[in-house]
């Protein structure tokens, strides 16, 4: 098997994310890539064309291209792989065949569909006899419902279950001893492999292969408890990580028993160094896995059968068209087999003659498969060897396709057809010539290939080429002598050239054995006769009866007649072709006559025979009996074969059965169907008899066919295709189809961005849709900023050059959608769309709707601002969660939507508190929290529309009592149900902190208000005179520091300027009096003096 560097080529360029989606992966698009949901550390870039396909797995630091990709997460060979991306057959000698092909159920994404056969025969030899493991094993499991035989492919099927016991997915493992096989089912579910659970399962064993997995288990069988054995179907962490959380496994009950190999190895060493207490389980060194080991079979034996098959691989040398055995069935090929030396000698041969072949050779002999049809001119060639059919089965795929390009990528189109063979032959030579083409072969025989206009004019030139070739290499035709006379009996010859061609000359022979003698050669296409001179009249006359004969007999088949009226009639073609009579006997026939109406017919045919020739054009020829019996047999099965095509009652039977009798034409009468009453038909016969004009009879039925429509309308129920296309939203159809997803993110940022046009200019080279440029796009932007309607002119920028075509489309779920591959033929749908003045006219199963241009501009501009909120949602989401915790996608999407439903105009100036607190509001309404509001307002206002705002304080202030209090909005006291006090601000601006995770922000505004405090306490002060102020400053003291005041014996300006820091603002330590002295109180009614002594 050789997979050429072409096909892994077309492989690599196939869109990964287009083909996985297809086969069930759950996958969703972030910017320019798209996401497994499975494993969202997975990213699939989405090539366009021209482009490889890539993945990478950010968790594991691995990524590859397509082929890689399917490998490692869908289980195939690299062969496998090859042929599912392209879609091509690849032949295998030496590996299973194995193809995907539709499974006669069809399935959806994510559905699993198993073709299970009736008995385990197949499963029970190969994993019993040739895998060694215990059959009342096996037939426990089997009995179980876990393993099963595959119907088509006798493969091993090791079935999964989820937790409600459905079948989610199945291990491949094929049965022949020849081959191996490896697969996994499509549509499995990821993350899961087959198990065998024993008592709770709280310990998991992981194993590569299922059949690794029962190999372990016989063997320990008796100490194996409360655990669940798992195959990984390969080195898979994810199966590992995934069973962990499914059944809340822990690292210290997982025991890994991959293989005894460096992948293995590996494997187990990556995740031991991620979970150390994961533990290692593996054999011993002398096997590889544990298969090996229960069966006995060291490395070094399982090594050297491998290399030997490798070998045997290497030495497979292949010669000639491998496209013509691909698209060929193995029933029309012959094969021979010959030494390698005889093969060389006529190779060069071989090759100019324009035959197709294809051969391998091994250990010195060529087997070769051609063509049935040129197994003569290669016994010429090749002498008296060994020619047999194949008795291998092989049918090329339905959809027969080669070539060395896919047909979408081949530019500027152009089309050749011929017969398959040649075909075959010009594909061989264009494909070693380095020429991009496309090809397909159907079962009719014909072939045609897709070539550019650039190599049309050195594709024919090949085509002649093999047409010379043939010709050159092609035997003449050898003489065929036939006839039923030698012609050296002839006394004196005759030669006579036909014109006829061998072909009609078979046709005729049979009619000339019995009449004449003759002799004649056939060759080169030609007929030539010899016949004796006297018999050159007869011969001639005989000749041209036979022909006339032939004629008449082939005009009578092409009717359709049985055998028993063709030969009924035989005497009277005889008669007519010897006679010349000038009477074609095929207007008086049909196959729908009856036995009694064909009776009729011939018997009138043999009366007008038998007639003179003066009595056949006279009055009373019976040439007009023919006529008027035909006319009648005719009408007779134009009212049957009219009736079998409806369903009419018998007043309408009859009705219509007079209008036959009349004069009335089929076309007339075509016209009636089941809506017509016996009435409508009788008033029809009318208008066609009375009818002034033609246009009276078209108005009738036009008339006619709307009062039918009037009465089904009134009673019928709109089909479900109807609702939906009457309810579909074309403008966005048509808009989604119009753009990539590059060219929706590209729009997006010059449309919705704010400040980006300021930023950035235009390319001139860079185009949307169809013909709209960069520099028009971004003008178009402008003006909408500036609030113009730019609907129209973007619809008719984007959908310039576009025309009439027809859409393939699908109803799903309710929407109309082009996602037309993942559907069946039968579901698939066609709209047809034709381009007017004013937008689209749709039509579709009879019904059409217009959309205008403004629709379908409103609809670029809504998924544009789609588009736009995707790319603001991961601007924003970092940020959000971590201003809010836990918070989940949706609810993101949900605030971003809210925000942008609240803006309005100029918002972003920042000096309308309405505009803003609206905003605010529709996102409280989902945070239901002040500070994350505010937080998360300022997140979308700078990250979606550069705009920053700062976070509002939830710190309010108040006045409680003496002074200002300072509390936090953003939580409640769990007892008093109120928000707490974190500070308060006395008269004079003293500011006592009662918390002390208060944030640098929140305690400079409180020194602000303490600020401002101090400024009004300090312009009363100043108002006041200093009497007033002495007596403030004693009346604010404390007893201990108005008894300083009054011992100090200090004018009042002094004892103001030197108490009242301490007094007011608590500054510094209390002050002393200069002079001590004693002391002594009285108190009299309402006041209190001090005195000394």
């Amino acid at each position: 098997m050789r997979i050429t560097d072409e096909q892994k080529e077309r492989a690599a360029f196939v869109n990964l994310p287009q083909f996985l989606m297809a086969h069930g992966f759950d996958l969703k698009k972030v910017g320019r890539e798209y996401v497994w949901k499975n494993h969202d550390s997975l990213h699939i870039k989405d090539n366009g064309p021209g482009e490889r396909g890539a993945w990478f797995r950010f968790s594991e630091d691995k990524g590859g291209d397509n082929i890689g990709f399917l490998r490692e997460y869908m289980g195939m060979s690299f062969v496998d792989a090859v042929e599912a991306l392209t879609g091509e057959h690849i032949d295998r000698i030496y590996t299973p065949s194995r193809t995907y092909e539709q499974k006669p159920k069809t399935v959806t994404a994510r559905e699993l569909s198993l073709a299970e056969a009736d008995n385990a025969r197949r499963v029970f030899a190969y994993l019993c006899k040739t895998r060694g493991l215990d059959y009342d094993l096996v037939a426990s499991l089997v009995r179980q419902g876990v393993i099963a035989q595959e119907e088509k492919t006798g493969n091993v099927l090791f079935k999964y279950y989820d937790d409600q016991g459905k079948i989610i997915g199945a291990e491949k493992v094929g049965t022949s001893t020849e081959y191996k096989f490896k697969g996994i089912a499509t549509g499995s579910a990821a993350g899961h492999g087959f198990e065998v659970v024993r008592g709770t399962g709280e310990k998991a064993f992981f194993f590569e292969s299922a059949i690794d997995m029962l190999s372990y288990l016989q063997m320990h069988d008796k100490e194996l408890t409360d655990c669940r054995l798992v195959s990984m179907m390969g080195v898979k962490p994810n199966i590992v990580l995934d069973t962990m959380l499914r059944h809340n496994i822990s690292p210290e009950n997982v025991f890994l028993c991959s293989d005894n190999d460096t992948a293995g190895n590996d494997f187990a060493q990556r995740l031991q160094e991620q979970y150390p207490d994961m533990k290692r389980v593996i054999t011993p060194d002398t096997y590889k896995d544990w298969n090996d080991m229960l069966r006995g079979i060291p490395k070094a034996v399982e090594h050297e059968t491998e290399k030997k098959e490798v070998d045997s691989v290497a030495d497979l040398i292949t010669f000639g068209n491998r496209m013509w055995n691909d698209a060929t069935d193995n029933r029309d090929k012959s094969l021979i087999s010959m030494q390698l030396a005889d093969f060389q000698r006529v190779r060069d041969t071989l090759e100019r003659s324009g035959i197709n072949y294809y051969a391998y050779e091994m250990n010195g002999t060529v087997r070769m498969a051609v063509n049935d049809k040129d197994t003569d001119w290669l016994r010429n060639i090749l002498g008296n060897v060994s020619i047999t059919k194949s008795n291998r089965p092989y049918s090329p795929p339905e959809k027969n396709i080669f070539g060395s390009a896919e047909y979408r990528y081949i530019p500027q189109k152009e089309y050749l057809s011929a017969d398959r063979d040649l075909v075959l032959k010009m594909a061989e030579i264009m494909k070693a010539r380095g020429m991009q083409f496309s090809g397909r072969v159907y079962p009719s025989g014909k072939g045609t290939l897709t070539v550019s206009h650039a190599d049309l004019f050195a594709v024919r030139n090949i085509r002649d080429e093999v047409v010379n070739m043939r010709k050159q290499f092609a035997s003449p035709d050898k003489a065929q002598e036939v006839g039923n006379r030698d012609y050296r009996a002839n006394r004196d010859t005759h030669y006579y050239m036909s014109k006829l061609t061998p072909e009609q000359f078979g046709e005729v022979k049979p009619f000339l054995e019995t009449s004449v003698s003759y002799h004649a050669v056939v060759r080169d296409g030609k007929v030539a006769f010899a016949v004796d001179k006297e018999n050159a009249p007869a011969f001639h006359r005989a000749l041209e009866n036979a022909v006339r004969e032939v004629g008449m007999l082939r005009n009578m088949t092409d009717l359709g007649l049985p055998m028993e009226q063709m030969v009924a009639l035989s005497p009277v073609v005889h008669r007519l072709a010897v006679e010349d009579m000038k009477l074609n006997l095929a207007d008086f026939f049909d196959r729908r006559y009856d036995e009694a109406q064909f009776g009729e017919m011939l018997s009138l045919v043999n009366a007008y025979i038998a007639q003179a020739p003066a009595e056949r054009y006279g009055e009373n020829s019976k040439l007009n009996d023919m006529l008027e019996a035909k006319s009648s047999f005719d009408r007779s099965i134009e009212l049957s074969d009219f009736f079998s095509q409806h369903d009419f009652s018998d007043e309408q039977r009859a009705a219509i059965t007079a209008m036959f009798v009349g004069d009335v034409t089929r076309g007339q009468i075509d016209s009636i169907d089941e809506t017509f009453t016996a009435e409508d038909i009788q008033a029809y016969d009318e208008i066609l008899h009375n009818a002034l004009q033609e246009s009276d009879v078209a108005d009738f039925l036009t008339a006619h066919k709307q009062a039918v429509i009037d009465r089904e309308n009134a009673s019928r129920v709109p089909t479900e295709e109807e609702v939906l296309f009457s309810q579909a939203d074309l403008a966005k159809f048509i808009a989604e189809r119009t753009l990539s997803s590059d060219e929706w993110e590209d729009m997006a940022y010059p449309l919705f961005d704010s400040g980006y046009l300021d930023k950035h200019k235009p390319n001139d080279k860079a185009a949307f849709g169809y013909h709209l440029s960069e520099p028009a796009l971004y003008d178009l932007a402008q003006r909408y900023h500036d609030g113009e309607d730019i609907r129209r002119e973007l619809a008719l920028g984007l959908l310039e050059g576009s025309g009439a075509t027809d859409i393939e489309f699908i109803f799903e779920q309710g929407e109309i959608s082009d996602r037309t591959y993942y559907y069946a033929e039968n579901l698939r749908h066609s709209l047809h769309t034709e381009r007017t003045e004013d937008g689209f006219m749709c039509s579709f199963g009879g019904m059409e709707r217009f959309v205008s241009f403004e629709e379908i501009g409103q609809a670029f501009i809504d998924r544009t601002h789609e588009e736009f909120n995707d790319l603001a949602f991961w601007w924003v989401r970092d940020d959000i969660q971590a201003a809010v915790p836990d918070i989940e996608d949706t609810k993101i999407a949900d605030l971003l939507n809210a925000f942008g439903g609240a803006a309005m105009a100029d918002w972003e100036k920042g000096d309308n508190k309405p505009k803003l607190n609206r905003i605010k509001k529709a996102l409280y309404g989902i945070l239901g929290d002040e500070a994350q509001t505010e937080q998360v307002f300022a997140i979308i206002a700078k990250e979606k529309y550069h705009v920053t705002f700062e976070p509002e304080s939830s710190i309010h202030f108040g006045l409680l009592g003496n002074g200002i209090t300072a509390y936090d909005v953003s939580r409640t006291d769990p007892e008093t149900h109120d928000y707490p006090t974190v500070a308060h601000i006395s008269e004079e601006g003293v500011v006592s902190i009662y918390d002390d995770t208060l944030s640098e922000k929140d305690m400079q505004r409180i020194q602000e208000q303490a600020q401002s405090a101090r400024k009004q306490f300090f312009e009363r002060w100043n108002r006041l005179s200093t009497e007033e102020q002495y007596y403030q400053l004693l009346n604010n003291a404390d007893m201990t520091t108005s008894v300083n005041i009054t011992r100090d014996h200090l004018p009042m300006e002094k004892a103001i300027e030197k108490y009242m820091p301490f007094v007011f603002f608590k500054e510094g330590e209390r002050p002393e009096p200069e002079q001590k002295g004693t002391f002594q109180i009285y108190q009299d009614t309402g006041t209190m003096t001090f005195m000394a002594t």
